[in-house]
């Protein structure tokens, strides 16, 4: 009897401990399902938040851009545009048509002012030849001994003499001799400006032969052309015995 009593005890005291622990397991299971419907419901007014706000900044950049539409012209409103623009065409061309005119004016007077150029430099050489005659003319005779140097007199040489027609044994000094010559070389017409071209006719007379056809001499050349036909100096050296 002890015995089967002490396992009835036993039999209650399991039975009461499985339950027992049945129902802390009940408890837990019902706390988890609490804890997940909360964070559910926060989760829920999180994302209500967020749309909310999403919405907002949405409403915000409606309010912020509004549609502009574009206002149609009315057909008054083109014609008188385009009378606008055509009457601006027509000034235009007006203003134009004045610029051209003052254009030709202006091209006018400088292709004047190029004749007067072309006229000028044509006398420029003439005139200066003039003024230099002049100038040699009114210098100041020089005082002492003036039929010394190169203004002394003496023989002319033969070929200049039968070039020049005047006797043979000629005394002259060379400025009067370069002064006959050139004459001689205008009769020819071998001068051109300041420049003489000599002819084959004319070489020949003066014994430069075929060699100075076409020979030219220049203003600043003549003074040497001319000792061309005078003997060299010699130096006469003196020896002490």
């Amino acid at each position: 009897m002890s015995s089967k009593n002490t396992k009835a005890t036993k039999h209650v005291k399991n039975t009461k401990h499985t339950k027992a622990n049945n129902q802390e397991s009940d408890d837990e299971e019902h706390k988890d399902i609490k804890l997940k419907e909360f964070d559910k419901e926060s989760d829920n007014d999180s994302d209500d938040d967020s749309d909310d706000d999403s919405d907002d900044d949405s409403d915000d950049d409606k309010e912020e851009k509004p549609k502009e539409k574009k206002s149609k012209e009315s057909f008054e409103d083109l014609t008188q545009k385009l009378k606008i623009l055509q009457d601006n065409i027509k000034d235009t061309r007006k203003k134009m048509s004045e610029l051209k005119q003052q254009t030709d004016a202006i091209e006018k007077i400088c292709r004047g002012y190029e004749r007067q150029v072309a006229s000028i430099t044509k006398i420029l050489l003439k005139t200066h030849n003039d003024e230099v005659a002049k100038a040699i003319k009114a210098k100041p005779k020089r005082k002492g001994n003036i039929n010394g140097g190169f203004n002394k007199e003496q023989l002319v040489p033969k070929v200049l003499c039968d070039f020049l027609c005047v006797p043979e044994e000629t005394c002259m000094a060379r400025p009067k001799v370069m002064s006959a010559l050139n004459n001689k070389f205008n009769e020819r017409k071998l001068k051109n400006g300041q420049t003489t071209k000599l002819d084959k006719a004319t070489a020949i007379e003066l014994g430069l032969g075929k060699e100075g056809n076409g020979k030219e001499i220049k203003f600043t050349e003549f003074q040497s052309f001319l000792a061309s036909f005078y003997p060299k100096k010699v130096d006469k050296k003196i020896e002490l015995i």
